[in-house]
């Protein structure tokens, strides 16, 4: 059991003693000095923080590139047909993206990733955003995609795009299923226009209609 008697709290900062007795102006003054003292330690411990914010960068850029790896060799539902590594995670979040996350499960594991691209990056498209994600093949069918979709769509809205659009392989008959179950429309397709294990595959395109945000 606790003992809240016992605990140490700001109640035994001298600086902060009686400061409900303070005028405004006092109280203020006391806030801002004690903040000055929390800068003043985070800029002794820069170098540190700074080495600890790169380590958890680089963990997230493995995990995301790992995944994203998964796929390509395993699978056409990534176009790409040789692995890439871990400094293409720069390349992939390029100047076209307007969004892209790192979805985390309550072990701060990377179990996929997601992001919104301006469509062809041309002002006049500016209402289209073009999607793209891919889950760990072990959390499929657990609700991740819907809540990608979901995340984005808002993204999307708040940007003011009113149409997303994605790009998938014919072969994928899953994520094709997926996207029809959560309001996306076919509008066209490109019979054998790729290669990849040795066969010619298609690619499906979808659309969805958001509206704008409120």
């Amino acid at each position: 059991m606790i003992e809240l008697e016992k605990l140490s709290t700001e109640e035994n900062n001298p600086n902060s003693k009686d400061i409900e007795l303070q005028d405004s102006l006092e109280v203020v003054r006391r806030i801002n000095e004690e903040d000055k003292k929390v800068a003043f330690c985070v800029e002794k411990e820069l170098e540190s923080i700074s080495r600890l914010i790169d380590a958890i960068l680089s963990k997230y850029k493995k995990e995301t590139i790992d995944i994203f790896n998964y796929y390509i060799e395993h699978t056409t539902a990534a176009y790409r047909s040789e692995k890439v590594d871990y400094d293409f995670f720069s390349a992939l979040v390029d100047e076209n993206v307007v969004c892209a996350y790192a979805v985390m499960n309550n072990s701060n594991d990377v179990i996929g990733f997601c992001m919104l691209e301006k469509y062809k990056n041309i002002r006049t498209f500016n209402e289209l955003g073009d999607c793209m994600y891919f889950i760990k093949p072990e959390m499929t069918g657990k609700g991740v995609g819907r809540e990608i979709v979901s995340l984005l769509e808002n993204d999307a809205k708040l940007h003011g795009m009113k149409k997303l659009v994605v790009d998938i392989s014919d072969e994928n008959e899953k994520s094709i299923a997926f996207h029809k179950k959560h309001g996306f429309v076919e509008y066209g397709r490109l019979k054998n226009c790729w290669r990849k294990f040795g066969r010619n595959i298609g690619i499906v395109y979808m659309y969805k209609d958001i509206g704008t945000a409120k």
